[in-house]
């Protein structure tokens, strides 16, 4: 099993995981808000965004929508196939309902300082029924599918995964306050594009090594080092970001090796 091991600005530990073996065949229960019902966790995490777009609601992260089966893969968003030559049309419905939050592309429509953390592009804030000293913290980038009529020259498998987020700052907190004080940097650095496969693994794996929380936020940076729209698409100005899904566990279950290429 590969694992490499960084340290973010903070000097927090986090390990992201990576292996081609000795995956499980389901991912392991014993997550935070697990009810033995699927791959839900809002019963126990709630969801706060800088935005959201109508159908990619910020609660989608965590209700374990999108997710398959195992619990290991994340089932990209499909729109029709029996789409004529020219584009989607307007309305359109999707094959699949909605299963990632993405955030609105309007200043006027979002909250950038959410106060206390790092300030960024967009935000999603993750508040617990309790303090947990915590473990891992599992996350699918946004993995929405579109392949439908593209451009030319546009690789179809990124067109819409890359409004995934690339530059981010990972930080938890006890008290969820204001004061920068109140926050640990545990990760700061790229979260890999989903490449819009029908099973997605898991893109990034921290491990926050018992470090007690109630209060998780991913921010991305500002401009086009946010997402991956530029680099995968080059196109400038497109700075709405999502994400699929997150997963948190508590220190005392250790999920063990997970695929994450």
């Amino acid at each position: 099993m590969k694992r490499a091991l960084l340290l973010s600005f903070s000097f927090s530990l986090f390990i992201a995981l990576s292996s081609h073996s000795d995956i499980p065949d389901s991912a392991p229960h014993g997550f935070i808000g697990d009810t033995g019902k699927g791959w839900d966790t809002s019963s126990s995490v709630k969801v706060r965004v800088s935005s959201e777009k109508v159908s990619r609601e910020g609660v989608y992260v965590v209700d374990g929508s999108g997710l398959d089966p195992t619990g290991r893969f994340h089932t990209n968003f499909l729109y029709p196939t029996n789409v004529p030559p020219g584009g989607v049309p307007y309305p359109y419905e999707p094959v699949t309902p909605a299963t990632m939050w993405l955030s609105q592309t309007d200043a006027e429509d979002s909250d950038k300082n959410r106060g206390g953390t790092v300030e960024g592009e967009v935000w999603i804030e993750f508040a617990f029924d309790k303090a947990y000293s915590l473990g891992e913290m599992w996350i699918w980038n946004y993995n929405e599918n579109n392949h439908i009529h593209l451009p030319d020259g546009i690789p179809p498998y990124f067109y819409w995964s890359a409004h995934g987020m690339r530059d981010v700052t990972i930080q938890y907190s006890e008290t969820g306050g204001s004061d920068p004080k109140e926050w640990t940097t545990i990760f700061d650095g790229k979260m890999e594009c989903a490449i819009c496969q029908p099973e997605q693994p898991v893109n990034l794996v921290l491990d926050f090594k018992g470090a007690k929380a109630k209060f998780v936020v991913i921010t991305n940076d500002k401009g086009s080092r946010g997402n991956w729209v530029e680099e995968k698409l080059e196109r400038k100005g497109y700075l709405h970001s999502g994400i699929s899904e997150v997963r948190f566990y508590p220190a005392d279950v250790r999920p063990g090796p997970q695929s994450t290429d």
